[in-house]
């Protein structure tokens, strides 16, 4: 993605001020801060240095911009202002919480921030971490992206004639059916996936396209009623 012009320039000058803006969405309040002691304005919103609430946002882990074959996630760090901050900001009912953090620079005589700042990272928050020792209380929450989604398992919901009929009742298109393979790549470069040969009522033809009645398709051999071929797409 292409930065802002304005923002580009800022970060090519001589020590540019630059910093992150972190929103949370949880259910019940919207954390925004910022790295540092100061105050953004950004989309009509004012990320603090410390939230009213939670406390201050300690460390960001993992932001980065690449191509790869595993859904992305980031990890940040939070020092909760007391006990009952730190036993609500990770309760269960936050999980799947909205966040959002940007990388932006800001001009040190106004304090405004130049340019629009960059989307790092869009996506929810997956668990929280508590390390508690003597000096500090440290949360670190993982952040997934909205892609960890496609990697969540629904059994049952799969290719079977029980499911299939309760939200079609009376199509019986999964009735006889008793096998049927199928490689589900993920990333950028996985294979095409296949799907194996099925046959109802006969032997699969050796043409290039379904034969139907007693043909096996193009130039094929001897079908059954039906031939299906799907193959490589």
């Amino acid at each position: 993605m292409t930065l802002n012009a304005s923002l580009d320039a800022a970060l090519k000058g001589a020590a540019p001020l630059v910093c992150l803006l972190v929103a949370v969405d949880l259910p019940g309040h919207g954390i925004r801060v910022t790295d540092g002691a100061g105050q953004v304005v950004f989309a009509g919103e004012t990320y603090n240095g410390e939230d009213a609430v939670y406390g201050v946002l300690d460390a960001i882990e993992g932001a980065s911009e690449q191509v790869g074959t595993e859904a992305p996630t980031i990890r940040f760090t939070f020092l909760p202002a007391s006990l009952p901050a730190l036993a609500d900001i990770t309760s269960p009912s936050n999980q799947g919480a909205a966040v959002k953090i940007w990388f932006g620079a800001v001009e040190p005589s106004t304090g405004l921030l130049i340019g629009e700042p960059e989307l790092l990272f869009l996506g929810e928050l997956d668990t929280a971490e508590v390390d508690a020792s003597e000096t500090a209380t440290i949360i670190t929450f993982d952040v997934a992206s909205a892609w960890e989604r496609l990697f969540e398992q629904s059994e049952g919901q799969r290719l079977n004639n029980t499911f299939h009929q309760s939200i079609w009742p009376g199509e019986k298109g999964f009735e006889f059916v008793t096998q049927i393979q199928r490689e589900e790549p993920w990333g950028y470069d996985g294979p095409r996936p296949y799907i194996v040969t099925d046959v109802i009522g006969g032997q699969p033809g050796t043409g290039t396209a379904p034969g139907m009645g007693g043909g096996g398709g193009y130039g094929g051999g001897g079908g059954g009623s039906r031939d299906v071929q799907m193959d490589q797409y």
